[in-house]
């Protein structure tokens, strides 16, 4: 890759590193995670500094319980788009999805060139193929030896180890002074793939400037856990017990599909005991053949049987490599559970001698996985299955996220004057403060922002900035960023308390109800509604609070109700429905609660761009109020602030800020974390 032509102008590099003329007027530097901080997912940043903006990494983050029937979430690009012009690069740290797999739809809406090396790029064009709309793509490789420029910001790569080849860790000059952009790591110093971390390139870049190293963003995901993490290499031994144990039976292995390293080992251990290969999910068999053209995985094309005929093989002699390691529903190991994999069954050999299949997770749970691991785990051993998971098998699992000891290791590398926790969720922040305290630096040094919040940094001091107004943009099935909160609280209302529709034609009331309950079995209550719905003569929107009101005083459940009166056109202003609005009905009443989300998902589009897909990052309501209350307390905005609002140049006042705390740029101090439960 050509960098672009030195300019002669005062954001010269050598400006940067040993600024000569402190008085010249630079531009601050503004940084603000979209996403990471709050939580582990969802990773992107933005470094801003004049009319130039680069963006680290573009990840997805995964639902849970409160997200029901979404497939993943996506970081609001509203200020990415709104500043467009300004944005010379997406940079990609490394593989992960939630990392780097929200670029499809960011592309989507513009084609902004992205910047990663050969095996991230190879990635990023395999998961592309799930997005033919997405055309033209323009992905440039940059070498992991090689500085480059983008606009006033220059970027000095150095090898990191973490569970995938080829992280990327950034030294990054900027008008303000160099910033380390430290993502998932570990210090491994025998990796099983890949090289181990370039500690004498990031003790050189971190001694360069003459003032120092500005700030140093860090993973901050293992700061609960004491000492180093452990070497990769280890998993191999795990391996090889649990195989000999194994021998005769039949075993899957379940792990992250873009670990490629963990695949190897289980490759390696499989071959040596005389078993075959079967990959079964499509994220498995990409990675693995993105990761065989890189020669991250290395074995002969005869020792991978197609899981088309892989019943048809002895049982004993495969090793099916398989998706679902979180415990998702649409993966392969869950559909294999289910008995409703096409091609794979559960066998248990034949004879006296019964030996039942065996399953292996070695895949850390990411926050919003845990119950589904776990209710998979149950499922498996009341299958029959004997299962092994890290909380029986110790280092079943080596994470990828440094520990306490690497983290102490690499602020004492670069030794900046400002840190910022990236990579984990509020405790993991917290937990990270009180480590840099304890090793030493200023704990008011250290920066606990909440996605949204933008930093500023401007002639060596750091201030904070307003903090954006994002939005949760779910992609469900094809509809992307058209399910909004509304939307999911009638899930989860739905879920819980179910629901009834009264048909009603003249005097004639007929009753459908779904998950509230059994209508042979109530039919007392159903005569009973049948009179209320009869004797009403108010509004539709007044008897359905009635009857709201009625359910729960006879069943302690609120389900919800739809009246629909034959002859009558649903949602177009009548003073029988809703008013989708908020604005008062014909009997001069405002609605006093907003029960219109069944009617969002079809009327509440969101604008189309050029291309006839929705936007992303757009308000999901037209304009109406959403009262849907999510209970992640930590992750609430300022109502007071405008949407996407400008950075001011003051900090907040003490007291107001989400937290209730009065250091504004700082969560309220806790005691020391003692945890150290394996990540």
């Amino acid at each position: 890759m050509e960098n672009e032509p030195k300019k002669s102008n005062i954001f010269n590099i050598k400006n940067f590193i040993n600024p000569k003329a402190p008085n010249i007027d630079r531009p601050a530097l503004k940084i603000i995670p979209i996403g990471g901080t709050t939580t582990v997912q969802k990773n992107m940043y933005i470094y801003e500094c004049g009319n130039d903006i680069i963006v680290l990494d573009c990840g997805i983050g995964f639902p849970d319980a409160e997200t029901p029937g979404v497939d993943v979430i996506l970081p609001d690009f509203t200020y990415i788009l709104e500043n467009k012009h300004k944005v010379r690069g997406i940079v990609i740290t490394h593989g992960h999805n939630d990392h780097v797999s929200s670029l499809p739809h960011l592309l989507r809406e513009y084609n902004f060139p992205v910047y990663a090396v050969a095996f991230v790029k190879d990635l990023i064009l395999k998961a592309l193929d799930d997005h033919r709309d997405v055309k033209n793509v323009d992905i440039r490789l940059f070498d992991p030896d090689q500085s480059f420029q983008l606009g006033v910001f220059r970027l000095h790569p150095y090898r990191m180890n973490h569970s995938i080849p080829d992280t990327m860790g950034f030294a990054i000059d900027t008008p303000q002074g160099r910033v380390f952009h430290n993502t998932d790591y570990k210090f491994d110093w025998s990796p099983f793939l890949g090289k181990p971390f370039d500690v004498q390139k990031a003790a050189f870049l971190a001694r360069e400037p003459k003032d120092g190293v500005l700030a140093l963003l860090s993973d901050c995901l293992g700061s609960t856990h004491d000492g180093f993490a452990n070497s990769e290499q280890v998993i191999g031994h795990i391996f090889e017990d649990i195989f000999e144990k194994s021998e005769g039976r039949q075993m899957f292995l379940t792990t992250v599909s873009s670990n490629v390293s963990r695949i190897q080992q289980a490759i390696n251990v499989a071959v040596k005991h005389k078993r075959k290969i079967v990959l079964s999910g499509r994220s498995i068999r990409e990675s693995v053949e993105v990761a065989k053209k890189h020669k991250y995985i290395t074995a002969p094309e005869n020792l991978f049987v197609d899981e088309k005929d892989a019943m048809k093989q002895h049982q004993d002699k495969l090793l099916y490599i398989i998706s679902g390691s979180y415990g998702q529903s649409n993966a392969s190991l869950y559909r294999v559970l289910r008995g409703e994999h096409k091609f794979i069954d559960f066998v248990s050999s034949k004879g006296t001698d019964k030996k039942d299949p065996v399953v292996i997770f070695s895949a850390d749970p990411i926050p919003s996985s845990v119950t589904a691991i776990n209710t998979m785990v149950d499922e498996l051993f009341l299958a029959g299955v004997e299962v092994y998971y890290s909380e029986i098998q110790d280092n079943l699992h080596v994470s990828g996220h440094g520990g306490r000891g690497d983290m102490c290791l690499l602020a004492n590398i670069i030794k900046p004057k400002y840190f910022m926790p990236i990579g984990g969720d509020i405790k993991h922040m917290k937990a990270y403060a009180n480590l840099m305290k304890d090793i030493g630096f200023p704990y008011q040094n250290v920066i606990q922002a909440l996605d949204g919040q933008s930093i500023i940094f401007e002639n060596g001091q750091m201030r904070l900035g307003e903090r954006l107004k994002l939005k949760e943009v779910y992609v469900d099935g094809t509809l992307v960023g058209d399910v909004g909160a509304t939307v999911l609280e009638d899930r989860i209302r739905m879920s819980n308390d179910g629901m009834i529709v009264l048909l009603k034609n003249g005097t004639n009331v007929e009753i459908v109800t779904r998950g509230f309950i059994f209508p042979k079995a109530s039919s007392d209550l159903i005569r009973e509604t049948k009179d209320i719905v009869k004797k009403s003569d108010g509004t539709a929107q007044s008897l359905e609070r009635k009857l709201e009101r009625f359910f729960f005083k006879k069943t302690g459940r609120e389900p919800i109700v739809i009246i629909h009166e034959l002859g009558q056109r649903p949602n177009h202003g009548q003073k029988e429905f809703n008013n989708v609005n908020g604005e008062k009905s014909e009997d001069g009443n405002k609605p006093q609660r907003n029960n219109q989300s069944r009617n969002n998902n079809r009327n509440n589009r969101r604008p189309q761009n050029n291309n006839g897909k929705p936007s992303l990052g757009q308000p999901q309501n037209n304009g109406q109020q959403d009262t849907y209350k999510r209970p992640v307390k930590f992750n609430k905005q300022n109502e007071n602030n405008g949407e996407n609002a400008p950075i001011k140049n003051e900090p907040p006042a003490a007291g107001n800020d989400d937290l209730g705390t009065t250091q504004p740029n700082h969560l309220p101090e806790m005691p020391k974390v003692e945890e150290t439960a394996a990540e």
